[in-house]
């Protein structure tokens, strides 16, 4: 498969595109943030976040564009979707890379899924 985008971008353990997706799932997502593995987790799934996501390892803080954030072992709600853990997302993210990195975080997690928060 071709990439039509996004290399993978990694920040500390936080997984996103490079380029903003096109359009994002607008399900309800949440649950305590964890990091496992050198992955984080929202529950039990592995998440990618959007374009654009930070990392500040020293307050173990994930920071949106919008200016949301989500700390670790702290709650966090937001708009997004889930994914059984074996989908493969290349097509969603535009890239072939970031999927891998997502699976490679799937596989040493055992997460039961995949979720993708949007902005």
């Amino acid at each position: 498969m071709e990439d039509r985008g996004a290399s993978p971008v990694e920040t500390g353990p936080v997984l996103t595109p490079a380029g903003a997706w096109e359009s994002y799932p607008s399900a309800e997502v949440g649950g305590v943030l964890t990091q496992r593995e050198g992955c984080l987790l929202l529950g039990s799934e592995v998440v990618v976040w959007p374009a654009g996501t930070t990392w500040d390892e020293e307050a173990g803080e994930v920071g949106l564009s919008d200016g949301t954030s989500a700390v670790l072992g702290e709650g966090f709600r937001g708009g997004g979707g889930h994914y059984e853990a074996a989908t493969d997302l290349a097509d969603v993210l535009d890239s072939a890379a970031v999927a891998e990195l997502v699976a490679a975080c799937v596989d040493r997690t055992s997460a039961d899924g995949i979720v993708l928060v949007g902005p």
